[in-house]
């Protein structure tokens, strides 16, 4: 189980629903590459290369034509985890350079106190509501902002805010029970008001839970806790995806979930229908917290082991383990354009046993190994009143074709609370360049034409130029400087959406960086 906690290593630390509309340190070694070491395969051969689809077949659940595209094609936005099944969509516009400044900042609380601000992976969403369903919505003001965030927090809320001022289009929506919400949600991509949300801990009837975003009713339920599951930690940290009126999840409880939502909406009556059917597998023991994605017609995630696997989408019977890669796998797989994919493991069970953190390459038709990069990375251990803090690869990398490169953030590399942002090569994995940090990354970098973006634990910004890596940052008076501080630890994943940086921080609130 990923645990939301962090240190301060810098100074600062059947349902149906009808509307009428409403009314208003040590200097660092250097990483290198090691030599590529074949991780232990599993012996179960995989499907004939035939049988896994075709992904230059439009009609496949993420054809490749979906490289770089939003999942959501009827209206603009970001919807989930890195915006599409590939997990290779990063927002709208560029990344903002130059002088840059807090534009707002959103409060936001804490379950006991504990659980405060926003944590892993955290992302926040962006919708451009089509008109059509804003009517219906429940804002505070209609029509509503024309770009709202969406964010779930560790004070068990989702939060709803005006993307240009900050203010809050609707109220909190509060979770049944005080739990934290550390995953990202999503949003039907279909522009149908449905929202999915996640729990981080085991507190009340724990599940999956599908809310409609017309006045918050909870819809559905998939429950994490089954006595059919390998686990019993019931907590979803994946981010679950919705393709062909399917929703696609998977749970720290081991299971697979494959959920033809027969959902319908109707935007001229207001009209919102949805009648789950749950088709679950059981994968690990370890559970899961990687998320899925996608790539022609078959699923791909890791477990907290360090195993690989599967799903036909098509044929969802059971799930194949095709690689076991060492240590736990909390990064989510990235696709490249050609079907190859991007996937890291932490330093966890190898903790104090000479782990590495590694980023592998592998080809999705016949899980060939294309090349690792493999560092020197520790770990925190767990102590009384305190969690273990892991090291390697926590964040999900970025990949830029543009620039042939893929871009990773590590943690605890190679020292205790140090951290690179790294520009490798996509054919052969070796460094273009590489950024020391000024803390560690477990928030995933972003890669948008000729620039990326970084943030670190420590709550430093860092805009670079993505085939170099020199700063783009200035201060106010147009001098080069290295980064901007927020002053809060940070551990969730940026979005980038028309020339503003959004990001939430452990410190209690949700942030908006621009010029």
């Amino acid at each position: 189980m990923k645990y939301c906690f962090s240190i301060f290593l810098s100074a600062l630390v059947v349902c149906a629903c009808e509307q009428s509309p409403p009314t208003a340190q040590a200097q660092p070694r250097i990483a290198t590459e090691e030599p590529m070491v074949e991780p232990e395969q599993d012996q179960t051969p995989p499907p004939p290369i035939g049988a896994l689809g075709t992904a230059g077949d439009p009609s496949a659940w993420s054809p490749a034509s979906d490289f770089g595209q939003p999942i959501n094609r009827d209206f603009a936005g970001i919807t989930c985890f890195r915006g599409n099944a590939q997990r290779n969509y990063y927002g709208e516009g560029s990344i903002p350079a130059g002088y840059l400044r807090v534009l707002w900042r959103l409060p936001i609380g804490s379950v006991d106190g504990y659980w405060n601000g926003v944590g892993w992976t955290g992302q926040p969403l962006v919708v451009e509501w089509p008109n059509e369903t804003r009517r219906w919505m429940n804002f505070i003001e209609q029509p509503g902002p024309r770009s709202e965030i969406i964010l779930g927090a560790l004070d068990g809320q989702v939060h709803f805010v005006d993307a240009e001022t900050g203010k809050r289009s609707r109220k909190p929506l509060k979770m049944p029970a005080p739990y934290p919400i550390k995953g990202t949600v999503t949003v039907d991509p279909r522009g149908y008001p449905l929202l999915f949300v996640g729990p981080g801990m085991n507190r009340g009837q724990t599940g999956y839970r599908i809310f409609s975003l017309l006045d918050f009713k909870e819809l559905y339920n998939v429950r994490g806790i089954d006595s059919n599951a390998p686990r019993s930690w019931p907590a979803f940290d994946a981010n679950g995806l919705v393709l062909r009126d399917t929703l696609l999840q998977v749970g720290e409880n081991g299971m697979y979930y494959q959920v033809n939502l027969n959902s319908s909406w109707d935007a001229q009556s207001g009209k919102l229908k949805i009648n789950p059917d749950v088709h679950k597998i059981r994968v690990s023991a370890a559970g899961m917290e990687s998320s899925v994605s996608v790539w022609g017609d078959y699923a791909y995630f890791g477990d907290n082991v360090g195993n690989l696997w599967r799903v036909s989408l098509d044929y969802p019977k059971e799930a194949q383990k095709v690689a076991t890669l060492g240590d736990d796998i909390d990064s989510t797989i990235t696709f490249d354009n050609d079907g190859s994919f991007y996937v890291g493991i932490e330093v966890d069970k190898t903790a104090g046993k000479g782990g590495k953190g590694k980023l592998f390459k592998y080809q999705a038709k016949g899980m060939k190994l294309l090349w690792t990069y493999s560092f020197t990375a520790g770990s925190i251990p767990k102590v009384e009143g305190k969690n273990a803090i892991n090291g390697g690869v926590l964040s999900t990398v970025a990949v830029s074709p543009e620039n042939d490169l893929v871009y990773m953030t590590t943690t605890h590399h190679p020292t205790i609370g140090a951290g690179y942002l790294i520009a490798l090569e996509r054919e052969t994995g070796k460094t273009r360049w590489q950024m020391k940090m000024r803390g560690y990354g477990w928030s995933s970098p972003l890669v948008l034409g000729s620039r990326v973006l970084a943030i670190d634990s420590n709550g430093n910004v860092f805009v670079r130029d993505a085939r170099t890596g020199e700063s783009l940052m200035t201060n106010s008076n147009g001098v080069k400087i290295e980064s901007i501080s927020l002053g809060s630890t940070i551990e969730a994943s940026p979005i980038v959406w028309r020339e503003k940086i959004y990001i939430g921080v452990r410190g209690g609130a949700l942030i908006c960086i621009g010029k």
